[in-house]
């Protein structure tokens, strides 16, 4: 018989020892190693001496041979390499005028990961409510890695690896793994973090953690007349200070624009300074006001949304103070 079976595990660079065993007291007169059914030589044993052996295999100097006793013989394949990996060896013994073979085992030949990287390497903004993808991709491993993603959309880290995709390219008798993860952010998540972990043998690589910016448009504005919502027909009296406030949630956060009778101005606020009979009938009207948020690194243009305009019309009444 032939050990370790049914397979051979050992790193890349490494030495690696199989035997081949007759568990009987028949004296054993030679031994044949195959390599994928292609035979290497026979190694033969003294008749007197039966841990005497002589005979050379092809290629020796890759292999060491020996005698263990016992009817116990071994072969090392020095440093081994990665293309033997897969590779089919079994052994044949001389036994009373016959050859008599072993089962086959299999080589498997590992190599350790080196890196991970985490792409793209540029800081990410992605719009909410759109899909986004990242990609994992290791470095060449035998046999190929296993990726694990993790994501933090502020509650902790949890295993997104249901939502990814896996693909394998051959490179130099390894595997890269490229690793695709897919989620579509919410408008409430504004920063996520996210990194992937992989492993084959050894050790774990884990990638960076990158921070993702989710960037959403302005939704339609509320506003509101001194502290309070403003309703579809509103009025002001006269000789009082008025405020109309303008509020929309988005990332980053919007700029207003007042468009109304008066004139247009920026900002938030807008203040109506006590208006007095003479010029109450220039802020009678409607008044717009406007959110825009420049997206910047995801378009040049600057969006500005229809539904980001919100408009009250004022009536006006003459109140006594």
């Amino acid at each position: 018989m032939i050990t370790p079976y049914p397979q051979a595990r050992v790193t890349e660079g490494q030495d690696m020892t199989m035997s081949c065993s007759w568990i009987a007291s028949d004296v054993v007169r030679g031994v044949i190693w195959h390599d994928n059914g292609f035979s290497l030589g026979t190694i033969s044993i003294s008749q007197s001496r039966p841990c005497d052996i002589y005979g050379k295999l092809l290629n020796y100097n890759e292999f060491d041979v020996g005698c263990d006793c016992n009817n116990t013989f071994s072969v090392t394949i020095k440093k081994v390499h990665r293309s033997r990996n897969n590779a089919q060896w079994s052994c044949e013994m001389l036994i009373g005028g016959r050859y008599i073979s072993s089962e086959s085992t299999t080589i498997a030949v590992e190599v350790g990961l080196s890196e991970v990287v985490l792409l793209p390497l540029l800081p990410q903004k992605i719009i909410a409510d759109k899909e986004a993808t990242l990609k994992c991709r290791t470095s060449g491993g035998l046999p190929p890695a296993k990726v694990t993603w993790f994501m933090d959309s502020g509650e902790g880290f949890t295993n997104m690896s249901t939502q990814s995709f896996n693909s394998y390219a051959e490179v130099d008798d390894v595997f890269v793994v490229t690793s695709k993860m897919s989620f579509t952010p919410s408008r409430n998540n504004t920063y996520i973090k996210v990194f992937c972990s992989v492993s084959n043998v050894g050790s774990e690589f884990r990638s960076r953690t990158a921070v993702v910016e989710v960037l959403s448009f302005p939704l339609k504005p509320v506003i509101s007349i001194n502290g309070k919502p403003a309703s579809a027909n509103t009025h002001i009296v006269e000789g009082q200070s008025t405020t109309l406030h303008c509020e929309s949630q988005s990332h980053p956060p919007s700029t207003y624009t007042w468009i109304f009778p008066g004139g247009t101005t920026i900002g938030q606020d807008l203040l109506l300074n006590n208006p007095a009979t003479h010029t109450i009938r220039q802020h009678e009207g409607c008044f717009v006001c406007i959110a825009d948020n420049a997206l910047n690194g995801i378009s040049t243009m600057t969006f500005l949304l229809n539904a980001s305009r919100s408009a009250v019309c004022f009536t006006f009444e003459l109140s006594p103070l």
